[in-house]
């Protein structure tokens, strides 16, 4: 439950809102799959390349080729894939059966994000005599970037305990990744462990650190990311890794810190630029990634990783038309390269109006990754709000049995929808069990106020509903009932911070002098709330005690300086206590990062202090 902090009073705050949270920065995974980690190669993704085999002298006996090839090599070494890929498919129409340049191309194409034309180049390669201990590297790094686990299994059979031979590394290295992804754990623990025992090189280490990361043993992929620096001092994907821990471990400071003497040490590297955009994205600092994104896109106009970035940076100020129009033409393929990145463009589609197509983006990402949840359950709501309650329950069935209350609330929705009153009952009941009681919002006031009264009337001692309850009471606009339930709430548990908090802006129009102490006495029991302490400011000033606004605001702005309502409330503070010049700058940047309930008025405040 969220506490309500608004300057013009009592108002529903979302649970979720979309960009928000862990499906508001890009993930870990994202870094992985689009910045160049997600590579099983032989070596790094920054000189794989595939050499004359000892048979051999030389790739081509022509000298046209040869050149083009060569020329290729240096390109991919200066990161020039452009070029590369060029001289490559050039060299490919002369000698269109030459293994080892189609396997160079569909090397160039896999750092390039074009991995169905990579895996096809490569299939041909090794059709055409490639040795899979070059080739298979480069083959599996294609058919993983696109979701092809489990034909990844299907395809290359665990080589035995007995196997120690390097393509065995290389087969366990991206079986290991492959039922990670598909959720197995163990089972990629162990292959990742018995690939490490026969080779430790850059790419096994890596991966070892990846498929720690996706099962969240921070300290396991940072020991090992630590461990691939030994190996490989200067790569630059090592330092992507890291930063990408970091955010999934919430350390967003040491990411910006990483990213920072990333971009200082290497600035002409793309990679390291899109590395700090990430970050600055994750911490909500769109106003320092725009313009980078900007510069980017001026520079090189078509890549898709930055055009991603512009559409969230669009969406984050809920320009979802705008966003819409700026990332749906990006290839699928980069789309379902990460479930969260489809997600987010499926969530962008259905704020501009397209829901279809939001759908079926969120329907090919749960169709190719069966294990994904956050997806399965958006993909049923929008089966839901297009009118098919039947679709949603055949996408909500492999996790009818799940104890998120969301599932529970979503088909409580759709037995609602079919008319199925008795059902919706049962799956109402159940919600509330799972301590999802607020969730039940989306079904409209009549039903969730039923619902946990209903429940309430067997369990009357259950604290929790009847803060649920409250909340969305007030969240639905009923204040006199909300204030009645608060005011029990308070008299029963007086140490009750939210319930503190929360009454305080019910009172504070009748009793300002009473709102301003049941907000001291919630910053009494939560010092370190920044929702609290904004709601004190707010209190403070009704009272007309600037300094003690000011610090209040000071505080909460401190805990939490990305937030930009409590930005706003801080200007409003520093104004009354005659620093206008640190307001407007305070105020600046609230209204650039955008996304709070009184962004209106601070929008004509900062006018009219231009």
């Amino acid at each position: 439950m969220q506490p309500f902090r608004m300057w013009t009073g009592p108002k529903p705050v979302d649970v979720v809102s979309r960009f928000s949270g862990s499906a508001r920065r890009t993930s870990a995974i994202l870094a992985i799959v689009l910045l160049g980690l997600v590579g099983v190669g032989t070596t790094s993704p920054a000189t794989a390349s595939l050499e004359p085999s000892p048979l051999s002298a030389k790739p081509s006996n022509n000298p046209r080729v040869l050149g083009l090839y060569y020329d290729a090599k240096v390109a991919l070494r200066a990161n020039q894939l452009l070029k590369a890929v060029i001289d490559l498919r050039l060299a490919a129409s002369i000698e269109p059966k030459n293994p080892f340049v189609l396997t160079e191309l569909g090397i160039a194409l896999n750092r390039s994000g074009a991995f169905s034309d990579a895996e096809d180049a490569l299939q041909r390669a090794r059709s055409l005599g490639a040795a899979d201990e070059l080739v298979l590297g480069p083959l599996f790094e294609a058919k993983l970037a696109q979701n092809e686990n489990q034909a990844v299994l299907d395809l290359f059979a665990d080589p035995g305990s007995a196997n120690k031979s390097q393509l065995a590394a290389t087969i366990l290295r991206a079986r290991a990744s492959a039922l990670q992804a598909l959720g197995d754990s163990g089972a990629a623990t162990s292959a990742i462990n018995r690939s490490l025992a026969i080779r430790t090189d850059w790419d096994s280490v890596m991966t070892a650190a990846r498929i720690a990361l996706l099962q969240h043993s921070w300290a396991r992929a940072e020991q090992l990311a630590d461990q691939a620096l030994v190996l490989s001092p200067d790569n630059v994907d090592t330092f992507i890794f890291k930063i990408a821990l970091d955010l999934e471990a919430g350390q967003n400071a040491k990411a910006l810190e990483t990213a920072e003497k990333l971009v200082k040490e290497n600035p002409t590297s793309l990679v390291a630029r899109l590395a700090r955009v990430k970050v600055y994205l994750a911490m909500d600092k769109t106003d320092l990634a725009k313009p980078e994104v900007n510069l980017i896109l001026k520079q090189f106009p078509g890549m898709a990783m930055a055009i991603y970035y512009r559409s969230i940076i669009l969406a984050r100020h809920d320009d979802f038309a705008a966003a819409w129009s700026v990332v749906h033409v990006l290839p699928s393929e980069f789309v379902q390269a990460d479930p969260e990145v489809a997600l987010n463009v499926a969530n962008m589609a259905a704020g501009a109006g397209f829901l279809d197509s939001g759908a079926t983006i969120l329907n090919t990402a749960v169709f190719r990754n069966p294990h994904l949840f956050d997806a399965r359950l958006r993909l049923a709501e929008f089966r839901l709000r297009q009118n098919s309650p039947q679709y949603a329950l055949n996408v909500l069935a492999p996790v009818q049995d799940s104890k998120d209350p969301r599932v529970s609330v979503l088909y409580a929705q759709t037995y609602l929808l079919s008319h199925r009153a008795a059902e919706a009952q049962k799956w109402i009941a159940r919600a509330i069990e799972l301590r999802g009681g607020e969730l039940l919002r989306i079904l409209g006031k009549d039903v969730a106020l039923k619902g946990l009264n209903s429940w309430l009337q067997v369990h009357p001692d259950d604290l929790l509903v009847r803060r649920q309850l409250a909340v969305l009471t007030l969240g639905f606009g009923d204040l006199p009932s909300a204030k009645t339930q608060y005011e029990q709430l308070v008299h029963d548990h007086p140490d009750d911070a939210l319930a503190l908090n929360n009454l305080a802006w019910l009172v504070v129009k009748t009793d300002p002098a009473r709102s301003l102490t049941l907000a001291q006495r919630a910053v009494k029991q939560v010092p370190t709330s920044p929702d609290y302490l904004d709601t004190l400011g707010c209190m403070q000033l009704t009272q007309s005690d600037k300094k003690g606004a000011l610090a209040s605001f000071q505080a909460a702005h401190r805990l939490r300086p990305e937030d930009p309502g409590i930005s706003y409330h801080l200007a409003l503070a520093l104004e009354a206590n005659g620093a206008r010049s640190e307001a407007k700058s305070v105020l600046a940047l609230a209204v650039s990062q955008g996304g709070f309930s009184d962004i209106e008025n601070a929008r004509r405040l900062l006018a009219s202090w231009h």
